[in-house]
Parts: C-alpha cells; sequence; structure tokens
C-alpha cells in the first residue's frame, strides 16, 4: 500500500507469491501478463492490517532510516543485505545476524552524499566486502 500526502491510500492486491513484484521490477513501467495467478475475487478474504511490529522486524526500521537518510545509505543496506542472506542461505550466518550486521555496515559508512553513479557502485562495493568481513567469522 502506498499512502499519498491528500490521504488517499492505493493498495497493491495479489495472492501472496514473489512473482509478481519481481516481474513489475523487472519490466517497470510496463506489466507481464500473467506474472502471477489472479486474485480470486469469487470467495471471501480476511484482511487484517495491523500496525507493523518493530521489534520483531527490525529490518522494516533499518530500512526506513535509510530511505530517510538518503544518499549512499539504500545502496550500503542492499548490498550487506544480499551478502548476509547469501550467506544464511549457504548456513554461514544465523538469521538473527543478518539484521544486525545490515546495522553495523549501515552505521559505519553513513549516508554520505552521492554525485555520481559511480560514487553509488563504490559504496555497493564498500557495503559487500565490509559485510562479507564482518561475517567472515560466523
Amino acid at each position: 500500500m502506498v499512502e499519498y500526502h491528500d490521504g488517499a491510500v492505493i493498495a497493491q492486491i495479489s495472492p501472496p507469491d514473489m512473482r509478481l513484484p519481481i516481474a513489475l521490477g523487472l519490466a517497470w513501467p510496463d506489466r507481464l501478463p500473467g506474472a502471477a495467478r489472479a486474485f480470486d475475487w469469487s470467495r471471501p478474504h480476511d484482511w487484517r492490517l495491523m500496525p507493523l511490529d518493530d521489534e520483531a522486524f527490525p529490518a522494516v526500521a533499518l530500512a526506513r532510516q535509510v530511505g530517510r537518510a538518503g544518499g549512499s545509505a539504500p545502496a550500503v543496506y542492499n548490498a550487506a543485505n544480499e551478502i548476509c542472506v547469501e550467506r544464511f542461505l549457504a548456513g554461514r550466518l544465523p538469521f538473527l545476524a543478518i539484521v544486525d550486521t545490515v546495522a553495523q555496515v549501515v552505521a559505519e559508512l553513513g549516508g554520505s552524499a552521492v554525485g555520481s553513479i559511480e560514487e553509488i557502485r563504490s559504496a555497493d562495493a564498500w557495503a559487500r566486502t565490509r559485510a562479507r568481513e564482518l561475517t567472515a567469522t560466523h
């Protein structure tokens, strides 16, 4: 859901399946036909919208923080997260260490201003290297 400054909220509704958001990301601004199954409006659904529990989902709070910081912070967050998830999937990093490691990498570089794609790529590369260093001992 996206909340606009006029108070309107627009929701993207689909069955829970990552194929649709991935297809949207890959094809933007176009939409790929058949990327995911259609929502079945012929049967009832129970939607419970509850406030996000920042304690249970600390990665979201960190993502908000880096979004507000801007600059290189979102690229650093993403790069460190990708390395940590890669290490987790390989059985080399505990799940609960992912957010702590990403937060440490983000804190070390901060949200330095960026003026070019080369600076973003440099921040990305630095974050990947630093995340690898921090997770090497797990």
